[in-house]
């Protein structure tokens, strides 16, 4: 199996869709879903122009294989690369070479994502560190540091990577070990749920098991916490409640 960056952001937004993915299911096209990718592609190419602009084209290479093209090149900038190990495939935004860390162990290149968002997500953070994990593992060299250009203004916001890399890594091991187990996860439906193409078929489950990620005030620690007192339904959480006596039954009491 090989986890690519699709599939990272998949689970990062629900395990239920990165298990229908790794099973080859298909969903409903989604316009919400075709237009944030149409977003982000637009935002990268005018970012890949501004970079031509800034670096001079001689500095830039595009539609590249990561490490062994860039080694062989004197251009600074890789621009839509690809980074490919036995367990993940990474398509890369772009990727910088940077003056030689002084550690010998640490790689020379940071990976850069291209975010059209004003604001950066924890999401944008660890796909970063799922393209520096590639790059750490193909070139036996850790990228220290990472880039998101963001905004309307092509703002740069350097990234450090150590700890959000072991996060990627322990994310990854948990997609593997999904995929090993041939069982889908435990249903729950979330935010994420409105722009996924896989919304109807998830409701439709949800609603033939009564299951307690229909009510959405319920959070994801309120529901672990049902599920370990044994309710999994709606209709079994109802049975939890009493109704409220009035004031006058009450006041009638001796």
């Amino acid at each position: 199996m090989l986890i690519t960056d699709d599939m990272f952001y998949a689970f990062l937004q629900c395990e239920t869709k990165a298990h229908l993915k790794l099973t080859g299911a298909v969903g409903d096209q989604r316009a919400f879903s075709e237009w944030e990718r149409h977003l982000v592609e637009d935002y990268k190419q005018q970012c890949y122009r501004q970079w031509r602009a800034d670096f001079g084209e001689a500095a830039c290479l595009a539609g590249i294989a990561l490490p062994q093209d860039l080694d062989n090149s004197r251009c600074r900038l890789a621009m839509d690369c690809t980074v490919r190990t036995q367990e993940m495939q990474a398509h890369l935004h772009a990727v910088e070479r940077v003056a030689s860390p002084s550690k010998p162990n640490y790689s020379p290149y940071m990976p850069i994502r291209c975010v059209p968002r004003e604001k950066i997500t924890q999401q944008d953070k660890l796909l970063l560190a799922f393209d520096a994990l590639a790059i750490g593992t193909v070139s036996g060299q850790v990228p220290r540091f990472g880039k998101i250009i963001h905004g309307r203004e092509q703002a740069a916001a350097k990234v450090d990577l150590a700890g959000l890399m072991d996060m990627a890594q322990t994310l990854v091991s948990k997609i593997t070990a999904q995929h090993a187990r041939h069982t889908p996860p435990p249903l729950m439906l979330n935010q994420h749920c409105a722009a996924c193409e896989f919304k109807a078929r998830c409701r439709q489950v949800a609603v033939e098991k009564d299951d307690l990620s229909l009510l959405s005030s319920m959070t994801a620690k309120e529901m672990t916490k049902q599920h370990s007192k044994g309710i999994f339904s709606v209709t079994q959480l109802s049975y939890t409640f009493r109704a409220r006596r009035s004031a006058r039954s009450q006041g009638s009491n001796p």
